[in-house]
């Protein structure tokens, strides 16, 4: 049987890191994943935000803003072809930001319960 996750636990449940540069999940996330659906399928009236990130220190406003928006895209991807319906997923790209240590903290993609 699948654990309950709540609404509280969905924000820290879901943080996806991606390598430098790249708009692909830096490892293996399933645990990740498989939270977020599971939130998403004993939830079906939830929707979500996914919030794309770069890391500042590199490239220029465009490309992180390009690969932020990437991110995101990327993430509710994965998450339509595990069963999330598209409709309850919208994404944002933030753009590079410098707000985590270590840098490659700050390469990552978030998700928001917006009901």
């Amino acid at each position: 049987e699948k654990p309950v996750v709540k609404k509280q636990d969905a924000f820290r449940l879901a943080s996806i890191s991606f390598a430098y540069a790249s708009a692909k999940p830096a490892k293996k996330q399933d645990i990740v994943f498989e939270n977020i659906v599971n939130y998403l399928k004993q939830n079906p009236s939830a929707r979500i935000r996914l919030d794309g990130y770069a890391d500042k220190a590199t490239g220029n406003e465009q490309i992180n803003m390009k690969l932020s928006e990437g991110r995101a895209e990327t993430v509710a991807g994965e998450l339509v072809k595990m069963g999330v319906k598209r409709a309850n997923i919208t994404t944002k790209g933030k753009g590079g930001v410098d707000d985590m240590s270590p840098i490659s903290f700050n390469r990552r993609a978030t998700v928001q319960v917006v009901e």
